[in-house]
Parts: structure tokens; sequence; C-alpha cells
């Protein structure tokens, strides 16, 4: 085994992070030593809550607290992995989540690591549109920062890493996350020069070799619609198909984007108002290479 990953995830309306409370699901992904030609890309495990209450959609979306074996490996995560009012699903180990971690499905080959955005964090407790406006921005990490940039500095060079290490093409993924690395460079020395920053949306563009076409502040409908995507968008297109801070992807694609997004067929775990997809569709047409 090469990296191991654990993530506790936590339920609580209290503003500072929950003690003497388990944590409702456990998730881990750990990946082999590379190369390899004896192990799929990734693993991915979920484990029943300690408390032995664990969470369960139904086909309403509505989650049912059922009895369970503490600790045991589970079949599926329970979670609505965008904004905070809509229905939860169950995300079944380990299709699930391999899809969205950049292969196929299976998790065979490519699977990548997820990059962890601090900047989209931040974006989604801003006033007035974020989703999470209950949440402190002194709070999306923990002690406002600090420090522990430099922890997730570390984190995402790792990350970076592993992408390109199974994954030859220079991939979405990692060209994205060595965006973030880029940008959060002061983070890469001893930690006291590390700074609590928020990069803006506009200025997180990034492109592929051999293009020009990136997000800029100076396009009218670029400082408009980019906003938009990552906050309808990002939870799947950072690592599922497309990332939406690559341009040259989105414009190439406009017509498609407007399309799915005007019928409602996307975003899949999110409502739009009506108002909401024709701004969307009318920014997708004003776009420029």
């Amino acid at each position: 085994m090469e990296s191991f990953y654990l993530l506790f995830n936590f339920a609580s309306s209290a503003p500072v992070f929950p003690e003497g409370v388990d944590a409702g699901q456990i998730q881990t992904m750990w990946t082999p030593q590379y190369p390899t030609s004896s192990h799929f890309s990734a693993y991915f495990f979920v484990f029943n809550a300690l408390s032995g209450k664990c969470p369960e959609a139904d086909s309403q979306g509505n989650v049912v607290i059922k009895p369970c074996t503490p600790g045991q490996v589970g079949l599926h995560l329970t979670a609505s992995f965008d904004a905070n009012d809509l229905p939860q699903m169950n995300y079944y180990v380990p299709n699930a989540c391999a899809q969205c971690h950049g292969s196929s499905g299976t998790g065979e080959k490519n699977t990548k690591i997820n990059y962890l955005d601090t900047d989209h964090w931040y974006d989604r407790v801003q006033k007035p549109d974020g989703d999470f406006q209950q949440v402190a921005a002194k709070d999306v990490l923990v002690q406002g920062g600090g420090t522990a940039m430099k922890t997730f500095y570390d984190l995402n060079a790792k990350i970076r890493d592993q992408n390109q290490a199974v994954d030859s093409t220079e991939s979405f993924q990692w060209r994205a996350v060595r965006k973030w690395l880029e940008l959060h460079a002061d983070c890469g020395g001893p930690a006291p020069a590390c700074k609590d920053q928020h990069v803006p949306a506009i200025l997180r563009g990034f492109k592929r070799s051999g293009s020009d076409t990136v997000w800029s502040a100076n396009q009218e409908a670029d400082k408009k619609l980019l906003p938009l995507l990552n906050q309808a968008c990002f939870r799947c297109h950072s690592s599922f198909k497309y990332h939406v801070f690559e341009k040259k992807y989105v414009y190439d694609r406009r017509a498609v984007l407007q399309s799915v997004i005007g019928s409602g067929y996307m975003p899949p775990d999110r409502t739009l108002s009506q108002a909401q997809r024709e701004e969307m569709k009318k920014l997708l047409g004003q776009l420029t290479p």
C-alpha cells in the first residue's frame, strides 16, 4: 500500500467541530504502489457508524436511520454531495466512488485521488450566493487556516503525483491540482510562510497544453458564467468527464451544455430556477475562445 486516506463525516448544527459525537459515516480510500499490474488504481471502503445507527435513503430521498453493526464494512454512502437542502442518495461502493474519481466506474484503471480545493470551500460559504452561509469563513478550515494550509499543500502535492502516476496523459485532474499548487506556492515552504488565502474563481482557470483558451477577468461573460458553473457544476465536473475551470472544454461543448442545462437534465442534484437556467444558457452563448 502506498497511501491511505480516512474521512469521517459528521452532521451537526453546532458552530464548532462536534466533540463526543460518533461520525455518521466513515470513508476510506487507499492506493497501491505504482506501477502495478495486479491491483486496481485505488480501492474504496465505507464503514458503518460506530453508534450502530446508519443512514439510508429511501426512494423519495428521505433519510431513514437503521440499526447496523458498528464499524462493519458497508455497501454504500448516503449523502447529498452538492447543496445542503436536496434529497439524499445511496452511493454504492466501489462503482459510484470510482466514477467520481475519474475512472470508468470500476476503479480498475486511472482512478485518481481528488485534490482538496480549499478555494472552492470558501466559495460555498460566501454571501449572498453561497449554499452554506451558516458556516463562517473562519470556520471553513480548522483554526481559520494558518498552518492548516501547509498540510493541504503537502496533501495536494502527493495527490498530484498520484494523478500523474496512474494516468500519463496529463489528465484534466492533474492539470487542476497543478494549478492549485501554483496558486498556493507559498505554502510549499515552512508553515509560517503559508497564508490562509482564497483565490477568486476567475483567477483559477487553467488550460491544456497547446491551447490559449482560459477564463479571463477581461471578458464579461467569463466573469459572470464561471461562478455559476463553479456553484452548480463543480461538484461533479471537477473530477468526472471534465473540469469547469478548463474553459476550452466548456467553450467547445457550449451548445451541448446549453441543451442539458435548459432541459433540466443537469445538474441532477440541484434545483435551479428557470431564470438561472436561462442566464447560464445566455452566457454560454456569449463565450469567446
